[in-house]
Protein backbone atom coordinates (compact mmCIF):
# COMPACT_ATOMS: atom_id res chain seq x y z
CA UNK A 1 0.00 0.00 0.00
CA UNK A 2 1.34 3.33 -1.42
CA UNK A 3 1.27 5.94 1.38
CA UNK A 4 0.19 9.81 0.07
CA UNK A 5 2.21 12.09 0.95
CA UNK A 6 0.25 15.29 2.11
CA UNK A 7 1.90 18.92 1.45
CA UNK A 8 1.49 21.47 4.59
CA UNK A 9 2.97 24.92 4.47
CA UNK A 10 4.54 24.63 7.75
CA UNK A 11 6.10 21.21 7.43
CA UNK A 12 7.88 22.70 4.16
CA UNK A 13 9.08 25.68 6.10
CA UNK A 14 10.00 23.73 8.96
CA UNK A 15 12.35 21.47 6.60
CA UNK A 16 14.04 24.99 4.98
CA UNK A 17 14.98 25.92 8.57
CA UNK A 18 16.55 22.82 9.27
CA UNK A 19 18.43 22.62 6.02
CA UNK A 20 19.45 26.02 6.09
CA UNK A 21 21.71 28.59 7.76
CA UNK A 22 20.23 31.69 9.41
CA UNK A 23 20.70 34.27 6.44
CA UNK A 24 19.69 31.59 4.02
CA UNK A 25 16.78 30.90 6.49
CA UNK A 26 15.86 34.79 6.45
CA UNK A 27 16.05 34.82 2.67
CA UNK A 28 13.80 31.99 2.71
CA UNK A 29 11.00 32.89 4.95
CA UNK A 30 11.21 36.56 2.75
CA UNK A 31 10.92 34.64 -0.29
CA UNK A 32 7.50 31.86 1.12
CA UNK A 33 5.93 35.39 2.18
CA UNK A 34 6.12 37.02 -0.89
CA UNK A 35 4.88 33.84 -2.73
CA UNK A 36 2.24 33.91 -0.30
CA UNK A 37 1.21 37.24 -0.93
CA UNK A 38 1.32 36.38 -4.37
CA UNK A 39 -0.86 33.46 -4.22
CA UNK A 40 -3.87 35.32 -2.12
CA UNK A 41 -3.81 38.56 -4.69
CA UNK A 42 -4.09 35.32 -7.62
CA UNK A 43 -7.26 33.40 -5.40
CA UNK A 44 -9.18 37.22 -5.10
CA UNK A 45 -8.24 38.04 -9.24
CA UNK A 46 -9.92 34.55 -9.25
CA UNK A 47 -13.08 35.42 -7.03
CA UNK A 48 -13.32 38.29 -9.36
CA UNK A 49 -13.50 36.76 -12.52
CA UNK A 50 -15.97 34.06 -10.92
CA UNK A 51 -18.17 37.01 -9.89
CA UNK A 52 -17.58 38.42 -13.73
CA UNK A 53 -18.77 34.67 -15.07
CA UNK A 54 -21.81 34.73 -13.37
CA UNK A 55 -22.72 38.54 -14.03
CA UNK A 56 -22.00 37.69 -17.61
CA UNK A 57 -24.40 34.28 -17.44
CA UNK A 58 -27.01 36.50 -15.76
CA UNK A 59 -26.58 39.29 -18.86
CA UNK A 60 -26.81 36.57 -21.33
CA UNK A 61 -30.06 34.69 -19.79
CA UNK A 62 -31.81 37.89 -20.17
CA UNK A 63 -30.91 38.87 -23.28
CA UNK A 64 -31.73 35.64 -24.48
CA UNK A 65 -35.62 35.91 -23.00
CA UNK A 66 -38.20 37.06 -24.96
CA UNK A 67 -39.96 39.49 -23.05
CA UNK A 68 -41.97 42.72 -23.83
CA UNK A 69 -41.56 45.79 -22.27
CA UNK A 70 -42.60 47.53 -18.91
CA UNK A 71 -45.60 49.73 -19.16
CA UNK A 72 -45.27 52.20 -16.81
CA UNK A 73 -43.18 55.14 -15.56
CA UNK A 74 -41.32 56.33 -12.60
CA UNK A 75 -41.40 59.67 -11.63
CA UNK A 76 -39.04 62.22 -10.02
CA UNK A 77 -40.72 63.72 -6.69
CA UNK A 78 -39.92 67.10 -5.00
CA UNK A 79 -37.07 65.16 -2.78
CA UNK A 80 -34.91 64.12 -5.65
CA UNK A 81 -36.42 60.33 -4.95
CA UNK A 82 -38.33 58.15 -8.08
CA UNK A 83 -41.78 57.32 -7.31
CA UNK A 84 -43.20 54.05 -8.79
CA UNK A 85 -46.59 52.46 -8.33
CA UNK A 86 -47.04 49.28 -6.53
CA UNK A 87 -48.49 47.61 -9.75
CA UNK A 88 -45.42 48.74 -11.44
CA UNK A 89 -42.98 47.08 -8.93
CA UNK A 90 -44.82 43.72 -9.44
CA UNK A 91 -44.40 44.22 -13.67
CA UNK A 92 -40.78 44.73 -12.92
CA UNK A 93 -40.65 41.61 -10.14
CA UNK A 94 -42.74 39.62 -12.67
CA UNK A 95 -40.43 39.96 -15.65
CA UNK A 96 -36.98 41.66 -14.61
CA UNK A 97 -35.29 40.59 -17.67
CA UNK A 98 -37.49 43.19 -18.63
CA UNK A 99 -35.34 45.63 -17.05
CA UNK A 100 -32.01 44.56 -18.85
CA UNK A 101 -33.52 44.58 -22.16
CA UNK A 102 -34.23 48.73 -21.44
CA UNK A 103 -31.29 49.15 -23.10
CA UNK A 104 -27.55 47.17 -23.03
CA UNK A 105 -25.61 46.94 -20.38
CA UNK A 106 -21.91 45.87 -20.56
CA UNK A 107 -19.39 44.79 -18.13
CA UNK A 108 -17.71 47.68 -16.61
CA UNK A 109 -14.62 47.76 -13.75
CA UNK A 110 -15.28 51.81 -13.35
CA UNK A 111 -15.20 52.18 -9.58
CA UNK A 112 -12.81 49.49 -8.93
CA UNK A 113 -16.16 46.80 -8.84
CA UNK A 114 -17.28 44.47 -11.07
CA UNK A 115 -20.08 46.53 -12.62
CA UNK A 116 -22.15 47.27 -15.51
CA UNK A 117 -22.31 50.30 -17.79
CA UNK A 118 -25.68 51.85 -19.26
CA UNK A 119 -25.34 52.04 -22.81
CA UNK A 120 -28.55 52.83 -25.50
CA UNK A 121 -30.88 53.75 -22.86
CA UNK A 122 -33.78 54.40 -25.12
CA UNK A 123 -35.77 57.84 -24.58
CA UNK A 124 -39.07 57.26 -23.23
CA UNK A 125 -38.21 54.03 -21.90
CA UNK A 126 -38.88 53.03 -18.16
CA UNK A 127 -34.95 52.76 -16.94
CA UNK A 128 -35.03 56.37 -18.40
CA UNK A 129 -37.92 57.37 -16.43
CA UNK A 130 -36.60 55.99 -13.35
CA UNK A 131 -33.12 58.42 -13.95
CA UNK A 132 -30.57 55.68 -15.86
CA UNK A 133 -28.55 57.40 -18.62
CA UNK A 134 -26.06 56.09 -20.99
CA UNK A 135 -22.88 55.76 -19.30
CA UNK A 136 -24.40 55.18 -15.77
CA UNK A 137 -21.92 52.28 -14.39
CA UNK A 138 -24.30 50.90 -11.79
CA UNK A 139 -22.19 49.66 -8.74
CA UNK A 140 -24.58 48.66 -6.05
CA UNK A 141 -28.04 47.87 -5.13
CA UNK A 142 -29.04 48.50 -1.38
CA UNK A 143 -25.12 48.28 -0.71
CA UNK A 144 -25.33 44.97 -2.19
CA UNK A 145 -22.01 45.06 -5.04
CA UNK A 146 -23.17 41.50 -6.11
CA UNK A 147 -25.35 41.39 -9.19
CA UNK A 148 -26.28 38.11 -8.48
CA UNK A 149 -28.19 39.74 -5.10
CA UNK A 150 -29.91 42.61 -7.24
CA UNK A 151 -32.97 40.33 -8.41
CA UNK A 152 -33.52 38.97 -4.78
CA UNK A 153 -33.25 42.50 -3.59
CA UNK A 154 -35.90 43.69 -6.16
CA UNK A 155 -38.41 40.70 -5.06
CA UNK A 156 -38.13 42.52 -1.35
CA UNK A 157 -38.49 45.64 -2.45
CA UNK A 158 -42.09 46.04 -1.43
CA UNK A 159 -41.10 44.90 2.42
CA UNK A 160 -37.89 47.56 2.05
CA UNK A 161 -40.75 50.49 0.43
CA UNK A 162 -37.39 52.04 -0.86
CA UNK A 163 -33.81 50.87 -3.05
CA UNK A 164 -30.82 53.01 -3.24
CA UNK A 165 -28.97 52.36 -6.32
CA UNK A 166 -25.52 53.81 -6.30
CA UNK A 167 -23.99 54.42 -9.56
CA UNK A 168 -21.04 56.34 -10.96
CA UNK A 169 -22.45 59.11 -13.25
CA UNK A 170 -19.27 61.37 -14.73
CA UNK A 171 -16.55 60.20 -12.63
CA UNK A 172 -18.45 60.89 -9.56
CA UNK A 173 -20.90 59.02 -7.35
CA UNK A 174 -24.65 59.44 -7.41
CA UNK A 175 -27.25 57.68 -5.84
CA UNK A 176 -30.49 57.15 -6.79
CA UNK A 177 -33.48 56.46 -4.68
CA UNK A 178 -36.72 54.66 -5.05
CA UNK A 179 -39.96 54.63 -3.25
CA UNK A 180 -43.04 53.68 -3.16
CA UNK A 181 -46.48 55.26 -3.82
Amino acid sequence: MKSQSVYHPGMFMMWIVLGCGGGETARLESEVARLETKVASMQTEIDGLRRSNSNLEMLERASASAVAPIPGQCRLDDDGDYRMTVDLLKAIQAAPEALVREGRWVPSSAGGVNAWRAVHIRRGSLMASCGIRNGDVLLSVNGSQDATNWVAILQRAEELESLEVELLRAHSKQVLRFRLD
